[in-house]
């Protein structure tokens, strides 16, 4: 696909370098958003009307085609959502009801806070052990009922083969709860007996607030909602005292998504995936990993600073720091200079529980980004100064 540019309208107006924090939104994304507000702009509970059943059928076509995009089984079941967030926590509080006193869960040390935080709050009454764990493999044992980690982070390389743990996941009867937010956009990530995958929309040229969880069917038949509402229930009715009420749960996908779906998102990824299927996935891989080694080799050559350098083996990310000088000051410096990134440390803090630096700058690099793009970053780093905005 050439002239990859003119697909992200604000591509032209900014020069960004946090794709990892959300990709840029193609052309096709905003007119099948823009098109749903326009044309068809109502709810699915509108079920008898033409334009109702138009909507659940494209809610059923985009299930089919997420599990598509993750090689998942016809019989496997993908929940929509808020984001990976929402999913992780929905996840972690469903399974929390098949785990009890002595089981353990084990999380990647450079997990984002959002597979970290829900495993705690709800296993944390329960007696259910969890383990932080670096390279996952050493830590896995006849207890392991659990293990939850990332494709690929946000931040620094993975210290575990995560096809190895998948591999004994699978050999020990694990669940094995996949955060892909980032390795759907560079990786491939398949679904596997036994196993969740949960992404966003956002980093995947998709609408933000929108999100999947996609799970093995093994894992589906033993899980129960814990979120309820609107469209999840087939009927509630008062018992014989008139007092007391039962309660009759969907039993199928619907009992839990309660809720209006996120239709406009809903139509918007499907214009975002008809985008994806256009380009050429190891020719965008490749450029990335070519812009990313020009970049590290231009940074390198800068010596009017101290730069400590870190590029991930996948190349996509870049993490530097500068001595002397607070990563949010060189941020905000490149923010008055139109170039977008991100500093801190990530919604990822035990990954940097061992670093000697606080906190880094990181680039991020997608599709979209060119050499001149790169070439701006690196004039304007040289140039920093003292990195002080008036």
């Amino acid at each position: 696909m050439k002239d990859i540019k003119t697909h992200f309208p604000m591509a032209n107006k900014i020069i960004y370098f946090d794709s990892a924090a959300a990709s840029l939104k193609p052309i096709s994304m905003i007119e099948a958003e823009f098109k749903y507000y326009t044309e068809y702009g109502i709810s699915t509970r509108s079920a008898d009307t033409e334009i109702g059943k138009f909507l659940s059928a494209e809610v059923n076509r985009l299930r089919a085609r997420i599990k598509n995009l993750v090689s998942a089984n016809e019989d496997d079941q993908v929940i929509i959502h808020s984001g990976t967030t929402f999913g992780l926590n929905q996840i972690a509080f469903m399974i929390n009801d098949n785990l009890k006193e002595g089981d353990e869960i084990i999380l990647a040390q450079n997990n984002h806070s959002s597979n970290i935080v829900p495993w705690f709050k709800y296993a944390e009454n329960k007696g259910v052990k969890i383990i932080i764990s670096k390279n996952i493999l050493s830590d896995i044992s006849d207890k392991t009922k659990v293990i939850s980690l990332s494709q690929s982070s946000n931040n620094f390389d993975n210290e575990f083969d995560f096809h190895e743990v998948e591999k004994i996941t699978l050999e020990k009867n694990i669940i094995l709860v996949n955060d892909a937010a980032q390795a759907i956009v560079h990786e491939e990530v398949k679904l596997k007996n036994n196993q969740i995958i949960i992404f966003s929309a956002n980093k995947f040229f998709g609408p933000t607030g929108l999100g999947f969880s996609i799970i093995s069917k093994n894992i589906f038949n033993k899980i129960k909602p814990k979120i309820f509402g609107g469209g999840a229930t087939n009927d509630i009715l008062f018992k014989k005292d008139n007092k007391s009420i039962d309660i009759v749960l969907k039993e199928n996908i619907d009992g839990y998504e309660p809720g209006t779906s996120n239709l406009a998102g809903i139509m918007a990824m499907h214009g975002a995936l008809d985008f994806a299927d256009k380009f050429n996935t190891l020719e965008a891989k490749n450029k990335i990993i070519e812009l990313s080694n020009y970049f590290v080799k231009e940074l390198k050559k800068i010596e009017n600073y101290k730069i400590n350098i870190y590029q991930r083996r996948d190349k996509f990310i870049v993490l530097f720091n500068i001595k002397n000088y607070h990563s949010q000051d060189i941020s905000s410096y490149l923010a008055s200079k139109n170039l977008y990134v991100r500093q801190g440390k990530f919604c990822s803090y035990l990954s940097f529980d061992n670093e000697n630096d606080e906190s880094f700058v990181r680039i991020s690099f997608g599709i979209y980004n060119t050499k001149s793009d790169v070439d701006k970053l690196i004039y304007e780093l040289k140039n920093g100064g003292d990195f002080f905005v008036i």
